[in-house]
């Protein structure tokens, strides 16, 4: 059990911790986070499918979200015009209607079937019913966005791929995830203090853990350049915090994220401790 074959670039991965009934290893090459029993391409479809909603769609039809769907959109255009956006994992596509009322041509695709309808209904009629590996357009987009989507997939490094074709020459690649370094350090740093029952509720775990070395080698490797890390903005802004109830995780959420920020600046950008990543690449 305590040596496992990294399923990026097959190199020895070491045993790193175990968070409930899942034990965890990370690569010593490619520095990638990954379960010891992954699930199956068909087994991660299905959850989402069928499961996904019922289980955590309350957290986007609240507009938990929609403070970081505002920030990804604004990061967005700081960096291109205007012009087509193809969101993956879009849920029921709040983040569709946020773009589309700021000028963006839209369109989305998640595997969830309650999400989908939602996202048709009330947001975007252009969300596709299925998985990237399932999409058949051709159409060409000038940026394509994974917002806490891409660690979920089985396949990640094939979803970048088939996502740079899908861009334009010179289109953009924006991906939000938790920051696997910094999960698996507080969630070690607990572990330490016999105190990982306290700690489940403040870290984030799917199917992989991305750190920044393992999504940068990912996407040159995939021949992105380009690549810029950033922090993400909190789910939970400022004035959201005042309005509604402190949780345990909501107060160390929003004081970390203003920690976060201060390290970034303090280190002109060297150190990116977000509990949450923005992370930008570019086709040639």
């Amino acid at each position: 059990m305590y040596k496992q074959w990294c399923p990026y670039c097959n190199a020895k991965g070491k045993y790193y911790f175990k968070i409930n009934s899942e034990f965890f290893f990370k690569c010593l090459i490619c520095d990638l986070i990954y379960k010891k029993d992954r699930s199956n391409s068909e087994k991660v479809v299905n959850k989402y499918k069928n499961e996904y909603f019922d289980n955590y769609g309350y957290s986007e039809i609240s507009g938990k979200r929609n403070n970081v769907y505002l920030e990804m959109i604004k990061s967005i255009e700081k960096k291109t015009q205007k012009g087509k956006i193809l969101d993956v994992g879009t849920g029921c596509g709040f983040f569709l209607k946020i773009a589309r009322e700021r000028g963006w041509k839209v369109k989305g695709i998640d595997p969830s079937i309650k999400s989908v309808k939602i996202a048709r209904r009330n947001n975007c009629p252009y969300v596709y019913k299925g998985t990237l590996k399932e999409y058949t357009n051709t159409e060409l987009f000038d940026v394509i966005t994974f917002i806490n989507a891409l660690d979920h997939s089985a396949h990640p490094w094939a979803e970048i791929e088939k996502s740079k074709n899908l861009l334009k020459p010179g289109g953009l690649i924006f991906l939000r995830f938790s920051n696997g370094l910094l999960h698996s350090a507080m969630y070690n740093l607990f572990r330490t203090f016999s105190l990982t029952k306290k700690v489940h509720e403040l870290v984030v775990f799917h199917e992989y853990s991305f750190t920044p070395k393992f999504i940068k080698k990912l996407l040159r490797e995939s021949g992105l350049y380009n690549i810029i890390i950033l922090n993400s903005p909190s789910t939970i802004s400022a004035i959201d915090f005042m309005q509604t109830e402190r949780t345990l995780k909501s107060i160390l959420n929003v004081i970390y994220s203003f920690f976060a920020i201060a390290i970034k600046y303090i280190t002109f950008n060297q150190i990116i401790l977000g509990t949450s990543l923005l992370v930008i690449a570019k086709k040639a």
